[in-house]
């Protein structure tokens, strides 16, 4: 969602913000949590490899001083709203082919927030808030049902070999080979079911403004 706000006062002076609500992102590779301060209470292991999911509230200053320096074209506020949005997308998923690793959430917020002050001069800071939205493995199996089958069709792996579908064990292997013998598809599910929990639950925000040089 879109927001605004515009206070002037009765000087003439003149703040306009913008901003974004409800943007949810996730990324299921490529993101870890790891180099944080240690001491001895500390009971959290490192790791490189878990789902990071957030919903980010963003908000921007503008740096027009007066209603004479708003911006004459149309749709001015409209089009760097949908520039910034793309932008915070971008940076927190990286390139499509390899994207970016994500050391926290902490260092993502950053770099999101550094890359629209680079890209956008007009914007004189940002404001970024993105709890973290935990994903937790869960085994579902059960004493009475120890082995969950889950069922993929062969398009959702981009095969076309003729079969329609297959059946794979959600905590096992499963290999698929053709008349000639020749390995298709090779399978390992492991934490394929994850549980969502806003508990532990991280407020995480910070504000990322331009250094203005002083007179």
């Amino acid at each position: 969602m879109h927001t605004t706000e515009v206070i002037v006062e009765k000087s003439g002076a003149l703040q306009v913000t913008s901003g974004i609500q409800g943007l949810a992102l996730l990324k299921t590779t490529q993101a870890g949590f790891e180099g944080f301060i240690r001491d001895k209470y500390t009971a959290l292991a490192d790791t490189r490899e878990r789902i990071v999911a957030t919903e980010v509230t963003a908000s921007w200053r503008y740096p027009f001083e007066s209603l004479s320096g708003i911006p004459l074209q149309p749709l001015y506020f409209t089009e760097k709203y949908l520039d910034v949005k793309k932008v915070l997308a971008e940076t927190f998923f990286g390139p499509p082919r390899g994207g970016v690793y994500s050391p926290s959430v902490q260092s993502t917020l950053y770099q999101m927030a550094k890359t629209v002050l680079n890209r956008f001069p007009d914007i004189s800071s940002i404001q970024l808030k993105m709890p973290n939205l935990h994903f937790l493995p869960v085994n579902i199996s059960s004493k009475d049902n120890p082995a969950i089958v889950k069922v993929l069709q062969m398009a959702d792996l981009g095969c076309s070999h003729g079969f329609s579908e297959f059946s794979v064990y959600l905590y096992g292997s499963y290999s698929l080979t053709n008349s000639t013998g020749n390995a298709l598809i090779n399978y390992l599910f492991d934490d394929d079911v994850y549980l969502p929990t806003s508990e532990p639950h991280g407020s995480i925000e910070a504000t990322v403004s331009r250094i203005r040089a002083k007179m």
